[in-house]
């Protein structure tokens, strides 16, 4: 993601990973001390999966953060100093729910901009032809806890006379799943766009999100999206691409749900939802100019 923004307006940016786990005390703190101390002025620290630096030109050093959700564990703001917070120039979150956790904090809102993120058009764009929609519900990331493996799959049950597939990570949670309306595709971000272009629907049904950015994805392919009520899907999608269920919904509504969207996509397939919003360049902009 990072990357991708950098790329967009022409950065070759310098990234130091931090490892994740605390039990890597002193190399975090290594980590921390040289990206500090270097001669660099910019430094981005993001709290989604890993922490991270970025550095940018040799200039006056600033601080910014990248923040994508706040997860149960994650006490990264609460716990911060008052000075620590004073020192960051700009925060960049994904969605409103953030932000405002950040304001209860004290943080001043001049510091907090909103920005979900980009799209590469080059790769996610509509179908041309409605003859080319697929009959299947796609649904795609990385499966761990946050996403909801069992209500994917009593969905899944529910809907037998619908074809889901899954493409991701951790496929093996579904495993048990006896069902004959599933495939299970493994996660290659080059098959990405094609199946969320193709597809007759697209299907978030975490418990938390920063976006997700399947979402994203989905819109700018025309695809209708169902999503909980996470991240920032209430934001995005409309009335025209899609539908918002509860955040902890019932078999019954997400099912609901998905048939009710079922006929979506053939009153959207050839629209970008996004309406080109949602650049690579744009979220660069905020991010390091």
């Amino acid at each position: 993601m990072l990357r991708d923004a950098a790329t967009a307006i022409g950065l070759r940016p310098h990234f130091v990973y931090y490892p994740e786990s605390k039990r890597k005390f002193l190399l975090r703190f290594a980590l921390k001390f040289f990206v500090n101390n270097s001669q660099y002025g910019l430094n981005v620290f993001g709290n989604h999966k890993t922490y991270f630096a970025i550095t940018k030109s040799k200039k006056e050093k600033r601080e910014r953060v990248f923040v994508t959700q706040v997860l149960p564990e994650d006490h990264l703001f609460e716990n911060a100093d008052k000075d620590s917070l004073r020192k960051i120039e700009k925060i960049i979150v994904q969605n409103n729910t953030v932000r405002d956790y950040l304001v209860k904090l004290g943080i001043d809102s001049d510091r907090i901009v909103r920005n979900p993120g980009g799209i590469d058009r080059s790769l996610f764009y509509p179908l041309r032809h409605k003859e080319d929609i697929k009959d299947y519900v796609l649904i795609s990331g990385s499966f761990k806890y946050r996403k909801n493996t069992d209500l994917i799959c009593d969905v899944m049950y529910s809907c037998p006379q619908i074809d889901f597939k899954i493409h991701g990570l951790n496929l093996e949670l579904f495993s048990s799943y006896s069902g004959e309306n599933l495939e299970l595709i493994d996660f290659n971000f080059d098959n990405q766009p094609s199946l969320m272009r193709h597809a007759r629907l697209h299907l978030v049904l975490s418990r938390w999100e920063g976006g997700p950015m399947s979402i994203l994805e989905s819109l700018a392919s025309g695809t209708p999206c169902v999503s909980t009520d996470v991240g920032f899907a209430r934001e995005l999608i409309t009335k025209k691409s899609g539908l918002i269920i509860p955040k902890l919904p019932l078999v019954s509504e997400a099912t609901n749900a998905v048939l009710r969207a079922w006929e979506m996509k053939y009153f959207t397939y050839d629209l970008d939802l996004l309406k080109n919003h949602f650049l690579w360049s744009d979220f660069a902009n905020d991010l390091f100019n």
